[in-house]
């Protein structure tokens, strides 16, 4: 016996508990690339692109906006970031070893 406005399909009998829900949201959460504590800029984001002022850029989203500026729409590319120069290791030589 059925019971009116009820059709038994996807999930029907499954109750779905908050730690399957909250486990769940976890596989589908992206993780940071590089670390999570890069500075939203144009200048990588995914929509900007150098604009003939070099120092301004073509965003598709805002229009020519500033290299530091940012909107909702960031989207991070790894591949447009510059990363920082490593500072040079000092040289050392035989005498700075020595145990006298």
């Amino acid at each position: 016996m059925q019971r009116a406005g009820f059709t038994p399909g996807r999930g029907a009998g499954i109750i779905e508990t908050s730690k399957a829900r909250c486990c769940k949201r976890m596989l589908l959460r992206k993780k940071p690339m590089f670390g999570a504590n890069i500075q939203p800029a144009c200048t990588y984001c995914e929509f900007g692109q150098k604009a003939a002022d070099p120092r301004m850029i073509l965003c598709a989203k805002k229009g020519v906006v500033s290299p530091y500026y940012h909107c909702k729409k960031f989207s991070y590319d790894p591949l447009r970031r510059v990363p920082r120069r490593q500072p040079k290791l000092p040289e050392f030589s035989a005498e700075d070893f020595r145990l006298d």
